[in-house]
Formats: structure tokens, sequence, C-alpha cells
């Protein structure tokens, strides 16, 4: 099999395909020809993602995988993409805003059950 891209999810994807060995979040929509990883030489283009159950547990995280899988998309689709070069500022940008619907959205449903008190039971020991 010889691939022409292989999508890389996660921080041990990463650290097998390209020289980048921890910071996924960092290195999320980088595109790189040809890397050399811990498994030599890879012959196609690698793009780097964070992984999908990362973005299941962290807003941050999600918005990361939404950023890098559009690069991808951009460079998949033949539209002019700067391979190794990432604005995280999108990406914090992003996720910024991603943070402040979610953080209004918990707001508005903590507010709906105000109403039901909080059950706390003393015999627990911690």
């Amino acid at each position: 099999m010889k691939p022409k891209f292989i999508m890389c999810f996660g921080n041990e994807a990463m650290s097998l395909l390209t020289p980048y060995k921890a910071g996924v979040v960092s290195h999320c929509g980088e595109i790189l020809e040809n890397p050399v990883g811990m498994i030599g030489e890879v012959k196609a283009f690698v793009g780097i993602v964070v992984h999908p159950s990362a973005a299941l547990r962290s807003t941050a995280n999600e918005t990361n995988f939404q950023y890098g899988a559009k690069k991808i998309k951009e460079f998949l689709d033949g539209k002019k993409v700067d391979k190794q070069e990432v604005k995280l500022s999108d990406a914090a940008g992003l996720a910024k805003k991603s943070r402040e619907r979610i953080d209004g959205e918990l707001r508005e449903e903590v507010d709906r059950d105000a109403e039901v008190p909080a059950i706390w039971d003393d015999d627990i020991a911690f």
C-alpha cells in the first residue's frame, strides 16, 4: 500500500509518523511532506489532528479538531494551504467563541435547574 495522504489522530500517531514527539494541539492542522518520524521516512503527505476522543472531552480540543480537519480538507480540495504554518491565533479565537457559546448554554441550563435542591449525604467519609 502506498498512500498519498495519512491523517494522524493524536500524539501517538503524530510521534510515530512525524519528527514531533508531543504537542498535537500546537501542531494541529499542519501538513508535512515526506516527514521522518520514529518509524522512518513516510513517503506521503501527513496531516496532524487532535484525536476525536479528546475533542469529545474538551471544548478547546473540539475547536482544535475542527480547525485541523478544516485545514486538511482545504489541502485535499486543492486550495493553497501553507503545509507547515498554522495560525494558532485563529484556533484560539475559535476556541474562545466556542467556550463562550457553551458557557452561555450551561448558564441557561443551570438557571432552569436552579429550583432543584442539592443533595448531600453526611454519612459519606472522604
